[in-house]
């Protein structure tokens, strides 16, 4: 899993460096394309986002299989509204 968290480091640096240098229709598609791995990733690996939440809140635990849910549930609502973002952009791009 550590390669799915470094490839997500290396795809939000280069979404970044894009939207400073392609037009709004490409660089929103890459956005919600980032927020749906993101969303992808949470869905497969529930302990990496809870890793993330344990810097803020250092009580969680990731390895608690109890809360890995709620993790996948955030995973699933950024896939959601990926595509849907996606769809309206598309759509609106014609």
């Amino acid at each position: 899993m550590k390669f799915i968290e470094r490839f997500l480091q290396y795809a939000t640096v280069t979404w970044v460096i894009a939207y400073f240098l392609l037009p709004i229709n490409i660089w929103s598609v890459g956005m919600f394309g980032l927020i749906f791995l993101v969303g992808l990733w949470t869905v497969l690996y529930p302990q990496g986002m809870l890793r993330v939440a344990k810097a803020a809140h250092p009580a969680v635990d990731p390895e608690d299989e109890r809360l890995w849910w709620g993790a996948r549930v955030i995973g699933l609502v950024f896939i959601l509204v990926s595509i849907v973002a996606v769809v309206g952009v598309i759509a609106n791009s014609r």
